[in-house]
């Protein structure tokens, strides 16, 4: 039986729902106010939440988080919460090393940083990388684990890290800001998103760290994720992220496939509002979307190109995995 964790930033728990009857079989009371969710490939049986705000999302909180919980996935409850304090507080993005199996975390402390931790040691802090840029959220890392890349939210450029020196390398513009990025399967290219009402989309080329191409979208992208059975198809999730009014747009959403070698927008699904997660099957059947502003998550056919149903969630759906 496959199960999906949902985040509920409103509420303050993981959801779990039984994805043969769509059905909410648990929930696991985790600290205010928490965002991503990410599972552990080495560890099966664990997954990590990220507690970055005590109230509200990025430019509208209140409160400094400062934990990192791990969560038992096979018996559903919480192992273990890792204070960051005294020296890192709100993180937020989370990758798992391909090689070491590394728990990397970007935090907004000390003028934006990237967070080494060792899942082999209870998660000691093996070190911290800074970003030069005070609101990393989310960030990729190429599949040598030898780079990074910080989408850093408003500010005109994303962070390039050297995982292995563990320093900052330099930056690539991206004059719109940026909300999301990642990495294509064979680490060549990083496709970047941006935070306004931009529809560009970037695409870097990580041999140079220079942008190559753009592709003009119908929408803005917020984000993205890679087909698991076609790497030339690459999924964009559609929504306003601009922080003129403190908040995300209330807008629907769309999801969008494109061939990124032909540059070819494919076909287009309408989702609900504020869509700011995505993750799809391993067969590359579907797409389950958290969107947020809805209370939702929408499940979207990918061979049609059509929204085929929802789960109803507790308030703002953020973070979402599989669990076999």
């Amino acid at each position: 039986m496959t199960r999906l964790f949902v985040v509920s930033v409103g509420k303050s728990v993981i959801q779990i729902f039984d994805l043969n009857t769509l059905t909410k079989t648990g929930e696991i009371q985790v600290p205010a106010c928490p965002h991503e969710i990410i599972a552990d490939c080495f560890r099966e049986n664990l997954a990590y939440v990220s507690i970055p705000y005590r109230e509200g999302t990025y430019n509208d909180h209140h409160g400094e988080g400062h934990e990192i919980v791990t969560v038992d996935v096979y018996e559903n409850k919480v192992k273990d919460i890792y204070n960051l304090r005294p020296n890192h507080f709100k993180p937020h993005g989370m990758q798992i090393g391909h090689k070491t199996g590394y728990l990397y975390v970007s935090c907004e402390s000390n003028n934006g940083e990237i967070l080494k931790m060792d899942t082999n040691n209870d998660l000691e802090i093996i070190c911290s990388i800074p970003t030069h840029a005070h609101g990393p959220h989310w960030f990729t890392i190429l599949p040598s684990e030898t780079k990074a890349y910080t989408a850093n939210k408003e500010l005109a450029y994303i962070s390039v890290l050297d995982l292995k020196a563990n320093k900052y390398l330099h930056k690539i513009d991206a004059p719109f800001g940026s909300e999301n990025l990642c990495c294509s399967s064979d680490g060549q290219f990083i496709f970047l998103s941006t935070l306004s009402t931009s529809t560009d989309m970037a695409i870097v080329d990580t041999k140079t760290d220079e942008i190559v191409y753009h592709i003009n979208l119908e929408y803005p992208p917020s984000g993205f994720i890679i087909s698991p059975v076609n790497p030339s198809l690459i999924y964009v999730r559609h929504m306003n992220v601009g922080y003129e009014n403190g908040f995300y747009s209330a807008d629907d959403g769309f999801l969008q496939e494109i061939n990124f070698e032909t540059k070819h927008l494919g076909r287009k699904v309408q989702v609900g509002k504020n869509p700011v997660n995505i993750i799809v099957t391993k067969n590359g059947k579907l797409a389950f979307i958290s969107c947020g502003l809805s209370h939702r998550i929408d499940i979207v056919d990918l061979d049609q190109m059509e929204l085929i149903g929802n789960i109803q969630t507790s308030l703002f759906p953020h973070g979402l995995i599989f669990v076999p």
